[in-house]
Order: structure tokens, then C-alpha cells, then sequence
């Protein structure tokens, strides 16, 4: 897996997280032109999450507005994915906001990008991709 896509992953979940709960009807009919072979998490756009597996402590990540997921993989103690269809600069700043919002608080290292933002009970690695995506890798600490 390339250093690009564990980006774009790690920024998607991020964004899921903060907007967990918050999709109105309108956010679901603004999918209804998204390709037919895509999962339900793939056609996410703003507001929508993308789901964790049972029994991790948070179980939807957010995604920045008119974003969406377009890659997954889903393990017992780790998921990646990255978030299309926004600048890499708008989506790390986007999760430089929900996740502390989520409890999570964010690495004091010098690191910019990519960036670390960590709980008690869960960890978010939150990076650009070469191809202005973010990607987001979540691991259990």
C-alpha cells in the first residue's frame, strides 16, 4: 500500500467522525447519480460516515463535505480508506477540526503531514495523497 493511499484513508475517517449522526435526506438523494457499483460507504457525501467494525469504540468516522469514500479495508484492528472529491489542504483541516471534536487530541509532534490524533480507545492517522485525496488509517492504540 502506497504512502498515498494510506494518506487519502487516513484523512476519510477522520472526516467521518465528525459528522457521525448528521446525514439529512437531502445528503442521500445527492447520491442518487453515483455509480451503481459503488458500496454504501463509497457514495457517502457530506454528513455521512464511513462505518468502523462492531465493538470499536467510535463506529462512523465523518467525511468532509463533498466527500467521498472510494477505497476501504476493513480488519479487526485497523481501517483505511481515503476520501475523494476534496483538496487535500481543505480535507486535513477539515479533520484538524471534527477530530478533536470527537475526544481525539492531536500528536505534538512537529509532523504536518501527515498527522496523528489519538484517545484512549482509538488512533487516526490523517494524510494528503499525491493526488489531492486524504487518506486516514484508524488503529486501536
Amino acid at each position: 500500500m502506497t504512502r498515498t493511499m494510506r494518506a487519502l484513508a487516513s484523512a476519510a475517517a477522520v472526516t467521518a467522525l465528525a459528522f457521525t449522526g448528521a446525514c439529512s435526506d437531502d445528503d442521500t438523494t445527492s447520491d442518487s447519480t453515483s455509480d451503481s457499483s459503488t458500496s454504501p460507504t463509497e457514495s457517502e457525501s457530506s454528513g455521512g460516515g464511513h462505518a468502523l467494525p462492531e465493538g470499536w469504540p467510535i463506529h462512523s468516522l465523518p467525511i468532509p463535505p463533498g466527500g467521498t469514500v472510494e477505497d476501504e479495508n476493513v480488519t479487526a484492528d485497523m481501517v483505511f480508506f481515503h476520501v475523494g472529491g476534496v483538496e487535500a489542504d481543505e480535507g486535513m483541516a477539515f479533520y484538524d477540526t471534527a477530530l478533536p471534536e470527537l475526544g481525539l487530541t492531536r500528536s505534538k509532534s512537529a509532523v504536518v503531514d501527515p498527522v496523528a490524533y489519538e484517545s484512549s480507545e482509538l488512533k487516526v492517522i490523517v494524510q494528503s495523497g499525491d493526488f489531492g485525496d486524504v487518506t486516514l488509517t484508524v488503529t486501536r492504540p
